[in-house]
């Protein structure tokens, strides 16, 4: 199984274009970011992704050399 790079930006807004460009949907909300080493932002993280509906969009991304997770939820 072919495991692809975890994806580096310099900043966050490079990440969230990134993730823009993927998702590639029309109705985009519940925007989420947080550094994996933060408990208090992962905490965050999974409080607004539970509150979602239809469709998400997670992955995990550096930002200026430090792991985090970023994601959207889609569709309706």
């Amino acid at each position: 199984m072919k495991t692809e790079p975890t994806p580096s930006f310099e900043s966050y807004r490079e990440a969230y274009n990134w993730m823009m460009d993927g998702v590639d949907e029309p109705c985009v909300d519940n925007f989420r970011f947080a550094h994996q080493d933060d408990f208090i932002e992962m905490e965050k993280y999974l409080f607004d992704k539970a509150g979602g509906c239809c469709g998400s969009f997670d992955s995990d991304v550096f930002v200026d050399g430090v792991l985090c997770t970023i994601g959207c939820n889609y569709g309706h």
